[in-house]
């Protein structure tokens, strides 16, 4: 038999197995250690059946007991409290690498450089690697059966969570591979007033702008209020949508006194 033991609340997880390879549970315990004049030894110890929330209270010395019994203590990681217990019992232990993932449903799942995947700071196994991909990807629409399938072989291949979904959902991204150009900035220049353009009163009243802004003023320059044809390529928020709109309240109003003189004629 064999007692894998794992940090839990303030004390410790302790799954009782028939066999350390197997991973079949026969108890699963929890025990909080506490400094005595003899060393650290167990204050409390529970007791339960795998996959059941009943819990019952054992005495201490037969956690002892069952641990000399046992003979392998293994630790999921560094327990400093919990090595001081067992070297002062005199019983050995030894490190091993299990999926944390699993543990917590009364499973025991040993790791290796072949079965384990990368998981944020920790290694789990495929079957809980594949279910948090499940559930990361439950939350994008339109995503069929065949390209799910295809992630999960990928997740199989490069064997790290993080970097699968990062594929779907990069948390930022690499400019020197998304940028197409870049523009330097321009030196701060005075452009002019819209009230001193040649664009009817009322417009000028409603549409909310004093000063143009610098590529609008390029665009002014270029013709823009006199029937001059132009190509604007600008950044955004830089006032394409406003020189559109000049434009074409110039062509209109043109228009209109145009057709208020043939009348007269």
């Amino acid at each position: 038999m064999a007692t894998i033991v794992q940090p839990y609340k303030k004390g410790y997880k302790v799954f009782f197995c028939d066999d350390k390879k197997a991973g079949k549970i026969k108890h699963v315990g929890t025990v909080e250690l506490e400094q005595t004049s003899k060393g650290m030894r167990p204050s409390e110890f529970f007791v339960r059946r795998p996959g059941t929330s009943h819990v019952q209270k054992t005495p201490t010395k037969e956690f002892i007991t069952v641990l000399r019994a046992n003979g392998a203590v293994m630790l999921t990681e560094t327990l400093p409290e919990f090595q001081d217990f067992l070297r002062g019992m005199n019983i050995k232990w030894e490190k091993v690498s299990l999926c944390r993932t699993c543990l917590f449903d009364d499973r025991i799942m040993p790791l290796n450089e072949q079965t384990r995947i990368r998981c944020g700071t920790e290694f789990v196994c495929l079957d809980c690697a594949k279910r948090e991909l499940r559930r990361e990807l439950a939350h994008i629409k339109r995503l069929g059966k065949r390209t799910q399938l295809h992630i999960e072989e990928l997740l199989e291949e490069y064997r790290d969570l993080d970097m699968v979904l990062a594929i779907l959902q990069p948390e930022s991204l690499d400019t020197k591979k998304t940028m197409f150009d870049c523009l330097e900035a321009h030196e701060q220049v005075a452009t002019e007033r819209i009230e001193n353009l040649p664009l009817p009163r009322e417009f000028v009243d409603v549409c909310g702008v004093d000063t143009l802004m610098p590529a609008q003023q390029l665009a002014v320059e270029a013709g823009l209020l006199y029937g001059k044809d132009l190509l604007v390529v600008a950044a955004t928020a830089s006032g394409k949508t406003f020189i559109g709109e000049m434009a074409g309240l110039k062509t209109i109003w043109k228009s209109g006194e145009e057709c208020f003189s043939l009348c007269r004629w």
